[in-house]
């Protein structure tokens, strides 16, 4: 499942648009969407885009896994499509 529709890298910075894949979503024996606050997939998809980082480093890439986050910030209803942006605090 494709979550990343375009990314863009900068200087220390990647913005990513975000969309839930097709058949992503899971439903209820009701057949009512799971209320997720941030569906797994897009959360997934947001973590992947995190490889950016990596793409304006002229280095040999070694193998980076992110596990933790210092920060997530939810400002509001999260849509099935979006945007989101990582910023390299190092």
């Amino acid at each position: 499942m494709q979550g990343i529709e375009q990314l863009k890298v900068g200087e220390g910075e990647v913005l990513v648009r975000l969309r839930l894949p097709t058949g992503a979503q899971a439903y209820t024996q009701e057949s009512t969407p799971l209320p997720y606050v941030l569906h797994p997939s897009m959360l997934d998809a947001a973590l992947h885009a995190c490889i950016g980082l990596l793409i304006e480093q002229n280095e040999p890439h070694k193998l980076h896994l992110p596990f933790a986050l210092e920060e997530l910030l939810i400002m509001g209803t999260v849509p099935t499509q979006g945007w989101a942006w990582w910023r390299n605090r190092c």
